[in-house]
This record gives structure tokens, sequence and C-alpha cells, in this order.
């Protein structure tokens, strides 16, 4: 890691290329002068028309584009989910994807960074082999308890750190998959219940500004796992925002998240930025929907 060379991977298919691109538009952005940027793009069917736009990309700062075609996904008879796709399955198969790689920072595509990522990127691991941030969410120990979690701490996996070579040690990819097969029936989160369940003695718990989901701005709930402390600093100024849910920036209703316009501000770094005068409009006309959870009621307390 003294090279200052950050890997990071994204999974996409066509209908989500501007989204991974405002994604590493927003990563490039915020990057130190001396971080060296390779991206890992897992596709199966993107063209060579629909890579260029991230090429321009190189134009926010010099990076490293590859593009890997993943393996065929064996059979996963999970809950179906309107807005999931089987890219959102690919980082299953990551250290045997990537042999030569032995750390990578792993986003979804509907996340922005909003500094560099060498403090997350040189977090130690230990023993672990992932290190993510703790999800929030209704019914947690009903559902900690259905798929066969030992506690509650249960990760929200938008935002993982991998050791890829410990990994590979462990045979990861297969284990997953048998953890895959186990919890079919029971994992109404999917890939995410997969590694929480495969990996929950062998994950390090970021802490919350590595990935402040939209949960921690919806209703309150009875479980927490970060201090009310940890969540004021983290909404107060947060390293990455996870526009999590199916209210998305770009989607026609209002975002839970009240970062959601640093979205917009990535996009008019993109190839698509003509598109920017859409959050512009929604600003106006459908600004954040009613915010309720901890992150919001805990940080309006403080002040």
């Amino acid at each position: 890691m003294s090279d200052n060379i950050i890997n990071v991977c994204l999974s996409t298919d066509r209908n989500y290329i501007q989204h991974a691109g405002t994604t590493i538009a927003s990563v490039l952005e915020n990057a130190s002068s001396d971080d060296k940027l390779v991206f890992y793009i897992l596709h199966k069917s993107l063209t060579e028309k629909d890579k260029k736009p991230f090429y321009k990309l190189k134009k926010i700062k010099d990076c490293e584009f590859n593009f890997i075609v993943p393996p065929s996904m064996p059979a996963m008879e999970l809950h179906n989910h309107a807005y999931l796709s089987e890219a959102c399955f690919y980082r299953l198969a990551l250290p045997d994807m990537l042999p030569g790689v032995d750390r990578i920072i792993y986003f979804d595509c509907d996340v922005i960074a909003l500094t560099s990522l060498r403090e997350l990127w040189q977090i130690e691991l230990s023993n672990n082999i992932v290190a993510a941030a703790a999800d929030y969410m209704a019914r947690i120990k009903e559902h900690c308890r259905n798929i066969g979690l030992k506690s509650l701490t249960y990760i929200n996996s938008g935002v993982l750190l991998i050791d890829l070579k410990k990994a590979r040690e462990n045979n990861l990819t297969a284990e997953l998959f048998r953890t895959a097969e186990e919890i079919k029936a029971q994992a109404t989160f999917h890939d995410q219940d997969i590694i929480n369940v495969t990996l929950q003695d062998r994950m390090l718990i970021l802490p919350l500004k590595w990935n402040l989901s939209t949960a921690y701005y919806k209703r309150k709930f009875d479980i927490q796992y970060y201090s009310d402390e940890e969540i004021i600093e983290a909404a107060a100024s947060p390293a990455i925002v996870h526009f999590s849910g199916r209210r998305k920036p770009w989607s026609r209703r209002s975002c839970r998240n009240p970062y959601w316009f640093e979205y917009f501000k990535a996009l008019k770094r993109t190839p698509w930025r003509h598109k920017y005068f859409m959050g512009v409009l929604k600003r106006i006309f459908a600004p954040v929907r009613r915010l309720e959870g901890p992150a919001a009621t805990l940080t309006c307390s403080k002040k």
C-alpha cells in the first residue's frame, strides 16, 4: 500500500452506466494529489461505446480503467427484488475474478465519495477479511435470527474494504455460494445477507462516516449499532454517502437522504452533465422528504 495505488471496484449493467460514472467522478474529484486510482468495472454487456464515457472521466484526474467480464453466476433462487440485477451478485466472486489484486474497495453505484479514499484504504483489517459499516433497519432482531447470525451486528454491503488475498486463501467465493444455497429461502437482502452470514466472525465494523446510508434518515428503530455521538459526527461530516433504498437522487420522488444533491454535483463533471438541470428542478419542486431517522433527529437536537 506504500505506492499510493487505491483499487476501486463497481458492478454495473447498461442501465446503471451513468450512476457508476457519477460514483467514479466523485472519487476522482475528491482524491488527493498523490492518490493513484485503479478502477475495476464488472459487467456482462457493456459495448465499446458504453465504455467511452468512463475514459472521459480521466479529465477530472488521471486513473486506470479495467473492464472485467465475470464468469457465469451459479443459479441462485433468492427472493426477487425489482431494483436488483445480476450485477449485484458479482462481488461474491470478486476474489477469484481479480487474482492479481490483494485489496480493493467495493462500491455500489448509488454511492458518492466526499473525501479521499486514502484513509479508508489504509485501515488495518487484522485477521478480518472485510470492513464495512453497520446497517440500520426495522426488525433487525428478527432478520438476524432468520438468516442465522450469532449477533445483531449486521453490515451494509454497499461499501466494502476487502482483503482479496486473504479471501482467496480461505476459498471465500466457494464459501459464499455455499451460504447462498443454505439460506436462499431466508435471504431477503440477497448478497448482503450472504456476506453477513459467511463473514460474521471476520468483519471489521467501520465508522459510520464511511457509509452514511439513507436508512439513518428514515424512522427511528429500536436498535442501533452506533452511539448517538457517532451518528451525529457522521451526519455532520460524512466521507461517503449511500443512497440506499428505492428513493434515489435521480428518481422522480424526493429522496430521504439530505446529501442527495451531491449526486448531481458529481454528475456535472461527467459526460452526462446535461442531466444536471434535472437535479436543479428537483431541488425546487421535490426537495428532501421529511427526515425522521436518528441521523436527522440527533443532529437537529444537537444544534
